[in-house]
């Protein structure tokens, strides 16, 4: 099901026609005026959209169309299937309008049309209005939630440094047509005006404002906190502080679009009948700019699925692609960590939770705690600081952000008493004034300190399930803080709407990065998962080319709620907190942490450009799964953002192949065992530093000696072979490394019930030394190589000539250096290594092969010789029967012949699979060409297949260093294995 939105705030008057969308056949929902929903602070729920497998465009001509372009409506909120509830109530879903409400009607179908009911107060009390004379019927459309003011932005230049309200304004600057419409000086269907101004609310007591005219306030005001013993701003105070702060923003990468100073709200509560005819007339004047109806703030959290263990649900945490690799970033710290301001913007909180220790400075810049006041509330707040915040007694949970976060509060939710002077007690929905004020320094001795560029600020709100940046004054606010250097992290929301799709006719603003009317806040836009690999979207969130980072969207175990544990609201835990609350806090603390990574080790902070790109950054992330369409970003891997782009801790790797300057995973069809760094050396192990460190072996393809037991090297008999590892330090700081080692006899597929465990090798930093930054080579400790005889090749001199045998290859895989050892018998478990029979998993096998921290050497020395036997073994999986394909590769001069010996069955079947090849019941004659393709060999379960490679030099000229012969095998196109033979020219003794 296509949900795209294409909304507009300009609206005409509300008996203009309107043409209803088409929806999907047989969905009308039916909302009740009679249900509730709570206030719009409350932790209502949304249900998830349905969704037929992705996005679709309004104009692609499907069952969804988003009507007319200048119609007044958002896309109804979705059938509920039965799915669960919000975790603070036991009732079915309820959401949609949070002052009315809705029910989704499932008994009987559903009813042929939808009645939209105005109610009295949008803001606080959460009830339908008792009058009707401003409902309407429009079938088929869902209103979008109003809360019943109307946000005025005046024009450059009309501003006053004395007038405390609009109509003060216009009484000063002499705007007679703005003092008419503020007096509600119109015509109310067709009764003179003095009649409609017996119908309005009263003025203060102390302003001269005529009786019955509209109430306004400016939108940015800075209240006094008595709490704290910061006296509040008159408005010169408040213009001068804003106007600092926007001169400090021209000059950076998001200048001001317009000036927070000119923004004012209206309240037209007791008016929901006259509100379009005066946004209307607003929107003629020339003083002013803009005047849009105010869209109710609300938290953006939705439930949708039950967490099942307390434990396991905070997988969030861990490495990618489950999580976001936060616990090894603690591990990464260090002792005492520079501290990252990080503040929660939304309603309320219970900051008595025992979970949260001292780092919660518990002062709020701006709003009132709504836990305080009413019933019910503070479980959202809760549950989002737990996800940052939680530590102390908090049964395991554990935030983020905890060991590098203080964290502060904000509010945009007013008081009924917080500031007697304010004209709006008991509103929310402040979230622009509420982000101004994390931005400047108190005005008495004390108070909370402003944030600084690189600290964090969380919004944790949402306006008609859209971004709160769809608000114009809004989104000022946001690119405000963010061209000041605060790192905005932002809930998409959670409509399941495609906002590339939404665009506002008043302002001319959209979603779409691609249109010329896109303006950027400047903030990380979060969307929401599913918690279950591949991370499909979940169907309620938002998408689109906006989104910047996705986190998990069910299922997560934080503080609040308490139906996982719990008591009373200080200990109360769940594991069901979800939609893009949930997601959005994931990676405020994924950036918590990066910073304090950043100014740890690099001794400066990102800016909001920076921070947003390297979170975003596809290649160190994790992506999106297919299943679900709507883009919503990647998920951040700590891991990889921090070792590989900004390498900013010490990140030890063992080159996978020569040229591999990253340790990188290889391609599907790129060469997997190969690696220049394991080798075998006979010579005295003191040596092996000097030798095969930094220098001109450090790319020799095959280094080191020949590998069997009953072949030792000549020029070494008298010496044990050693084994040893080489790695670099492609980081910052000494690097440490634990290594495990494996032997295997050599063949074109190792798989594990064939590896051998030889032993461990570990690098400590001892005296501020081990593995030294600037990526240069270190050889690592020796281990002896003490092998069984090659014993499985045939002996026979007529058919294995005397020449060099490579029997063995090696694995490496590298351990995390504080892992305690798991054993088995006689067995070393090791840590991401594929399960072997009877156990074997093709798929986890494959995605082992390029897996981290894992370097194969199939790769052998060999000293060329008139003729050469080279044997090993074609295998296959332990499993099942497959059909791989195999190609030789030829790097060899003219004069050089290759023969491929099989057993005579399988040599049979070659030749009826490839044609080309001789015939006779001998070795195969291979073509002399660089590559040989043999196509469609069938292997069956547990194949182990003796094959040999005769080399013979024909010709004049001599195999010499850098001529190889190799055989790959792959599966559908994907490398799994491969052999390497190096030749090296007999008298060249130096480059082994």
């Amino acid at each position: 099901m296509k949900r795209s939105l294409h909304i507009t705030i300009n609206e005409g008057a509300g008996d203009s026609p309107r043409r209803s969308p088409v929806y999907a056949p047989g969905y009308v929902p039916n909302y009740a005026p009679g249900s509730t929903s709570g206030n719009p602070g409350s932790d209502y729920v949304m249900p998830p959209p349905i969704d037929s497998g992705g996005p679709r465009n309004p104009s692609d001509g499907s069952d969804w169309t988003s009507g007319d372009p200048g119609s007044d409506y958002v896309m109804p909120p979705p059938v509920d299937s039965g799915g669960p509830r919000n975790p603070s109530e036991g009732s079915g879903w309820t959401g949609g309008n949070p002052g009315v409400g809705y029910a989704m009607s499932q008994a009987g179908g559903y009813g042929p049309a939808v009645t939209v009911t105005d109610r009295d107060c949008d803001c606080c009390c959460g009830q339908p209005s008792a009058a009707t004379a401003g409902s309407t019927s429009r079938p088929g459309i869902a209103p979008r939630d109003y809360s019943g003011f109307v946000i005025v932005r005046t024009v450059p230049g009309v501003e006053s440094r004395t007038a405390e309200n609009l109509w003060a304004l216009a009484k000063e600057l002499g705007l007679e047509a703005l003092q008419a419409v503020l007096e509600l000086k119109l015509e109310k269907d067709g009764q003179p005006a003095e009649t409609a101004l017996r119908l309005s609310a009263p003025p203060a007591a102390d302003s001269d404002q005529p009786p019955g005219s509209l109430v306004s306030w400016p939108l940015i005001d800075f209240p006094p906190r008595s709490s704290e013993c910061r006296p509040g701003r008159n408005r010169a105070e408040a213009i001068a502080a804003i106007r600092a702060l926007e001169d400090k923003a021209r000059v950076t990468s998001f200048p001001p679009l317009h000036s927070l100073t000119a923004y004012w709200r209206v309240d037209l509560r007791r008016h929901p009948d006259r509100v379009e005819e005066v946004v209307e007339r607003l929107s003629r004047l020339a003083v002013v700019d803009l005047a849009y109806r105010e869209i109710t703030a609300v938290d953006p959290g939705t439930s949708t699925a039950y967490g099942e263990a307390f434990g396991e649900d905070q997988g969030y945490l861990d490495d990618a692609p489950v999580g976001i690799g936060a616990r090894w970033a603690w591990e990464s710290l260090g002792a005492n960590p520079q501290a990252v301001r990080i503040c929660d913007l939304e309603q309320g909180w219970n900051p008595h939770h025992q979970a949260f220790g001292a780092n919660l400075e518990g002062v709020r810049f701006y709003g009132a705690n709504r836990a305080d006041q009413e019933v019910g509330e503070g479980h959202h707040g809760t549950a989002v600081l737990g996800q940052l915040a939680a530590g102390a007694g908090s049964y395991g949970v554990k935030g983020a952000a905890t060991d590098v976060g203080q964290f502060v509060l904000a509010s945009h939710y007013r008081s009924k008493d917080e500031d007697p002077a304010y004209p709006f007690p008991g509103t929310n929905g402040h979230v622009a004034a509420a982000i101004v004020n994390t931005l400047v320094a108190p005005s008495g001795a004390t108070g909370p300190k402003p944030l600084l560029a690189g600290d964090i600020l969380l919004l944790e709100v949402q306006r008609g399930l859209l971004p709160t940046e769809t608000d114009a004054a809004d989104l000022d606010a946001i690119r405000l803080a963010s061209a000041l250097g605060i790192i905005v992290v932002e809930a998409a929301g959670n409509g399941g709407f495609d906002l590339d799709a939404y665009s506002n006719s008043g302002t001319g603003q959209n979603l779409s990065r691609l249109d010329s009317h896109f303006r950027d806040s400047g903030a990380i836009l979060v969307g929401a998962a599913r918690a279950g690999l591949p991370h499909d979207r979940a169907p309620f969130s938002n998408y689109g080319s906006r989104l910047d980072c996705f986190g998990w969207g069910e299922t997560v175990t934080t503080c609040g709620y308490g139906d996982l544990s719990g008591t009373a609201a200080a200990d109360y835990y769940t594991n069901i907190f979800s939609g893009t609350s949930s997601a959005s806090p994931i990676i405020a603390g994924a950036a918590a942490l990066v910073q304090a990574l950043h100014e740890a080790h690099a001794k400066c902070r990102l800016d909001p450009r920076s921070m947003r790109k390297i979170l975003s950054d596809p290649a160190t992330g994790t992506r999106q799964g297919p299943n679900v369409g709507g883009f919503i970003g990647v998920m951040p891997d700590l891991k990889g953002i921090v070792r590989r782009r900004l390498q900013l801790v010490p990140d030890v790797y063992m080159r996978r192949r020569v040229g591999d300057d990253d340790g990188s995973a290889p391609g599907l069809g790129e060469e997997i065992s190969s690696s220049p760094d394991i080798l075998v050396w006979r010579g005295k192990p003191g040596k092996a530093s000097d030798r095969f460190g930094e220098g001109p072996r450090a790319n020799t393809p095959a280094p080191g000696n020949p590998i069997d037991p009953d072949h030792p090297d000549t020029l070494y008999a008298n010496h044990k072979a050693h084994l040893y590892v080489r790695l670099r330090n492609r980081g910052g700081g000494q690097g440490t490394a634990r290594v495990r080692l494996f032997a295997s006899p050599a063949a074109t597929l190792i798989t594990p019930e064939r590896w051998m465990p030889i032993g461990s090798i570990k690098i400590p930093v001892v005296n501020g030394m081990g593995i030294p930054q600037g990526d240069t080579l270190t050889v690592s400790p020796a281990i002896p190589v003490d092998l069984p005889s090659s014993g499985q090749w045939p002996q026979d001199p007529s058919e294995w000539q005397a020449s060099v045998v490579p029997a063995y290859s090696f694995l490496a895989v590298q351990l995390p250096w504080d892992e305690p050892p798991l054993y088995a018998p006689g067995f070393e478990s090791t840590t991401g290594l594929p399960p072997g029979p009877p156990y074997f998993d093709w798929a986890e096998f494959r995605s082992f092969l390029r897996g981290p921290g894992v370097a194969w050497r199939n790769v052998h020395p060999v000293r060329a010789a008139a003729s050469m036997t080279l044997p090993f073994l074609l295998a296959g999986t332990p499993d099942q029967a497959r059909h791989f394909d195999f190609e030789v590769i030829q790097r060899l001069p003219a004069g050089v012949e290759v023969t491929l010996a099989v057993p005579p069955a399988l040599a049979a079947k070659l030749r009826q699979r490839q044609p080309w090849l001789a015939n006779g019941s001998g070795a195969l004659n291979l073509p002399s060409r660089p590559r040989t393709a043999l196509s469609q060999v069938v292997l069956a379960a547990g194949a182990c297949v003796r094959a040999a490679f005769h080399v013979r030099i024909t010709g004049p000229n001599p195999l010499l260093r850098g001529h190889s012969l190799a055989i790959r095998q792959l599966w559908r196109g994907e490398e799994v294995g491969r052999i390497t033979w190096w030749f090296i020219d007999k008298s060249n003794t130096a480059s082994l």
